[in-house]
């Protein structure tokens, strides 16, 4: 699949996962998952709950050991990775539940637990100044336009959330992982945070999104990987809506595809990436059905013809 907005395909990954899988109890959260965020793109993770977008994060930040597989960094192959290495390389995790301290101000959010020292009288002492010109550098990159000194207790849940990106950017973040960052913003602050995701984008941090809301992706996506029972398809951006029936699809002026609906069970997990052109599923209103578009019948790999042509035999095809 090409790469978005002209990003060149020998630029190396900002982050990386090869062949991951993570079991418990001898069942695999994970199952062989490769994944990858190139500088300045968003690449969305799409999934429900359980799917296993929770453990490909927490392998990342170091928290969780990785069964097989291996992560390249930089010019280093890492079986496994440590919260301190994750750190080191600039991979920041920020997750839904927010981590900000209520009774701390905004630049004492910012650089909690690394303060910067300087010497005084040959004792190292917290240095005021250099923490007030660093957090209102940061404060900048997000447009959080409040006192540094002001208390995080007394901002929204979209100004706490722009302290935590702005405290990702402080220590020089590569790599932001944004776990559901719109579950609790209302539609203008949803579009505040896109405008930072944009800007951070242009700037070339790779970030990866994690969401269940497909109607986000198309305006925020530049690729989209779908994670199911352990294992992942990455769909083109450009095809991902929210529908509630096929008609709504060629209404969404996708007339060069034909659209299946069928039953989640029927779903192969097994067709390779590039078969789909994208995975659409309407998560609220049909939870046990999804829908699969492909271009016309000329197009299809022989894999997925036989597929298309079993499912069309138990369910309506609409096609243009």
């Amino acid at each position: 699949m090409p790469l978005p907005h002209g990003l060149n395909p020998m630029t190396a990954p900002a982050l990386e996962l090869v062949g991951i899988s993570k079991a418990f109890a001898g069942v695999r959260a994970a199952d062989g998952v490769s994944f990858d965020v190139r500088p300045g793109e968003v690449h969305a993770l799409l999934g429900e709950n359980g799917a296993g977008k929770s453990t490909l994060m927490k392998i990342l930040s170091g928290i969780y050991e990785p069964t097989s597989g291996e992560l390249p960094l930089g010019d280093q192959v890492h079986a496994q990775l440590t919260p301190a290495i994750s750190k080191a390389f600039g991979i920041r995790l920020i997750y839904q539940e927010l981590s900000v301290i209520d009774h701390l101000s905004i630049e004492e959010n910012l650089f909690v637990g690394s303060l910067p020292t300087r010497r005084r009288l040959g004792v190292p002492v917290v240095d005021q100044a250099l923490i007030r010109r660093k957090a209102l550098r940061a404060m900048e990159r997000v447009g959080l336009k409040r006192d540094p000194a002001m208390l995080v207790g007394a901002r929204s849940i979209s100004e706490k959330q722009q302290v935590e990106i702005a405290k990702a950017l402080s220590h020089q973040s590569r790599v932001l992982i944004m776990d559901e960052p719109t579950a609790a913003l209302n539609n203008a602050e949803i579009e505040e945070l896109f405008r930072i995701i944009r800007q951070l984008r242009s700037e070339g941090v790779g970030i990866v999104y994690i969401s269940h809301k497909m109607d986000e992706l198309q305006q925020i996506a530049d690729r989209v990987t779908v994670m199911r029972d352990g294992q992942t398809i990455e769909v083109d951006a450009r095809y991902i809506v929210a529908v509630n029936d096929a008609g709504a699809l060629l209404d969404a002026g996708l007339a060069g595809l034909g659209i299946v609906r069928l039953p989640r069970f029927m779903a192969d997990p097994h067709l390779a990436s590039g078969d789909l052109v994208a995975l659409l599923q309407d998560w609220q209103t049909e939870p046990t059905s999804l829908y699969v578009a492909f271009p016309p019948s000329r197009h299809l790999s022989a894999k997925l013809r036989v597929f298309v042509d079993w499912v069309a035999e138990t369910v309506a095809v609409h096609a243009p």
